[in-house]
């Protein structure tokens, strides 16, 4: 299906709120050669009215899948990372599972999507690991600030004690962070190794402290992972303390 244009986009969301509070004739009129200043007009009122639209009724008025909404609004431009930041929030307000799955899944074309910020906790079960998969592995997509942010809270939010192949999923992962090409993706490897260190099963932390002080010397920047490191470190400490 073809991007949705603009104005079907605005008729949609003026059928959710209220005439006096969507002033649509007003600056619709206006877009043409508007210029930069109506443009980040129709990016706020865009953004504000998706937000607040509970994302089933989405799948009402415009009779698509989330994934194919998700997509749709991705890709209108300029506005598309507007669009999917508005609806996750929304996603997240009504906890509405689909669309936070669609929106990891199908993440607008500047990785705006990868910023979880909330999804990863009303993911269905049986999705998570599919979506964990897409995200360690889908280099273009989440190999990126936006993706050890996501992958973060996507740890945080997976149920306790690790399946085995979430277990699995994770050591590929630390695998292929210990040997980074460069300082650039030493940075991004610090940032997804601290993740890991932060929320693995305890008995998880032994083989990652190894396998992390087994790595530094082969750095550029051997004392890159020293803050991974030291989160494992405390981490088994405070364990011992309370195990105590």
């Amino acid at each position: 299906m073809p991007p949705l244009s603009l104005t079907l986009l605005f008729t949609t969301v003026r059928l959710a709120v209220p005439k006096a509070r969507l002033p649509i004739p007003s600056y619709m009129s206006n877009l043409a050669g508007g210029g930069l200043r109506a443009a980040a007009l129709v990016e706020y009122l865009a953004s504000w009215h998706v937000s607040r639209v509970a994302p089933a009724r989405w799948k009402e008025w415009l009779r698509l899948k989330p994934g194919e909404i998700v997509a749709t609004f991705a890709a209108l431009q300029r506005l598309g990372p507007h669009l999917v930041g508005a609806l996750r929030s929304a996603a997240v307000a009504h906890r509405d599972a689909e669309f936070a799955e669609a929106i990891l899944a199908n993440p607008a074309p500047n990785n705006y999507g990868w910023a979880g910020q909330g999804l990863w906790s009303i993911v269905r079960d049986d999705q998570r690991e599919r979506l964990m998969v897409k995200l360690l592995f889908d280099a273009s997509k989440g190999l990126d600030w936006l993706g050890s942010q996501s992958l973060d809270e996507a740890l945080a939010a997976a149920p306790r004690p690790w399946s085995t192949s979430l277990t699995t999923l994770v050591r590929h992962e630390v695998q292929r962070n210990l040997k980074p090409r460069n300082a650039g993706a030493e940075a991004i490897a610090r940032l997804r190794l601290k993740a890991v260190a932060t929320h693995a099963p305890p008995a998880f932390l032994p083989e990652l402290e190894q396998q992390v002080a087994g790595a530094a010397p082969t750095l550029d920047n051997p004392s890159s992972f020293d803050d991974v490191l030291d989160i494992i470190i405390a981490r088994r400490s405070l364990d011992a303390a309370f195990a105590a």
